[in-house]
């Protein structure tokens, strides 16, 4: 069988995942009916650098309302952000289309 030819510009990486983490990306891409891991993950960076954007500008928090009406906060599980990182997220992002 002949190799598919690589799109330009694409870089391939390779992930080990725990089992439960591979469990909750398969069940993310089903309930997203994503139709590739990388659509996924695609889609996760961009919610997870507007959340990094938003709380770095110094104000912005995410809400999720549930079907009660109550508020839940969304933090982050990260120990903060460096400068070097905060520069980097400034950056203005290249269009992924």
């Amino acid at each position: 069988m002949a190799r598919r030819k690589r799109k330009e510009g694409i870089i391939r990486r390779s992930l080990e995942l725990h089992p439960r983490t591979a469990k909750r990306l398969d069940r993310l891409r089903d309930a997203m009916e994503a139709t590739s891991d990388t659509e996924v993950f695609r889609r996760a960076l961009e919610v997870f650098e507007a959340l990094l954007e938003s709380e770095g500008d110094g104000g912005g928090k995410l809400y999720i309302k549930d079907k009660d009406g109550v508020f839940t906060r969304v933090t982050l599980r990260y120990t903060g952000i460096s400068n070097e990182a905060a520069n980097i997220m400034q950056r203005p992002l290249e269009p992924l289309n």
